[in-house]
């Protein structure tokens, strides 16, 4: 199996950390009217969420069958909520749990180089 990255209704198979970036700014830069969620997968099973479109992005980790799934956080965001786009549906996340989309972005290269998360972002349990 390889890394497969899905925004919206296309897959992607990746092959590189470069193309990866690549591909999530694009997706970034075309979600800025819609933010949505894209979803990384691992040849493992693992996956990583990840919100496109805003300056706040919610990042979802859930390791091979489905435990443990813990989310990045910063307390510091503030209040209120961002929207983004998944399967269709909206769904709005608060700011504290979301981080900066570059951040976001390199945490998404970074684990397909690694098959690990960012351990300098703050995550918490689902």
């Amino acid at each position: 199996m390889s890394w497969t990255l899905d925004v919206l209704e296309h897959r992607f198979e990746v092959v590189d950390s470069e193309q990866l970036r690549e591909r999530l700014l694009a997706s970034h830069r075309k979600a800025s009217r819609d933010p949505m969620i894209a979803l990384l997968t691992a040849p493992d099973g693992s996956t990583l969420a990840v919100g496109l479109g805003s300056q706040r992005s919610v990042l979802n980790h859930v390791a091979p069958g489905g435990w443990p799934s813990r989310h990045a956080v910063d307390e510091a965001a503030g209040e209120g909520l961002v929207r983004f786009r998944l399967a269709g549906q909206i769904s709005e996340v608060p700011l504290r749990g979301t981080v900066a989309v570059q951040d976001a972005i390199d945490t998404c290269v970074n684990f397909m180089a690694t098959g690990k998360i960012d351990k300098t972002l703050e995550w918490t349990d689902d």
